[in-house]
């Protein structure tokens, strides 16, 4: 499932999901089912959380660890 891992890479990174929710110009209850695979981000703001977290978009989708 696409961005499986924001959880993990917001925690490893000490970034907040309210920050990340902010830059991508959604509600924390979005950011939370996108966190939570209950939703997904669209490309655009997928993008956005890579930049955030310093990962690259593969790993987010494919939920590879460094």
């Amino acid at each position: 499932m696409i961005l499986n891992k924001i959880a993990f890479w917001a925690e490893q990174k000490g970034i907040k999901h309210s920050h990340l929710a902010k830059k991508c110009g959604v509600s924390n209850q979005t950011f939370s089912r996108w966190a939570t695979n209950k939703t997904q981000p669209d490309l655009i703001q997928s993008f956005i959380i890579s930049q955030e977290l310093g990962v690259k978009m593969e790993e987010l989708i494919k939920g590879e660890d460094e």
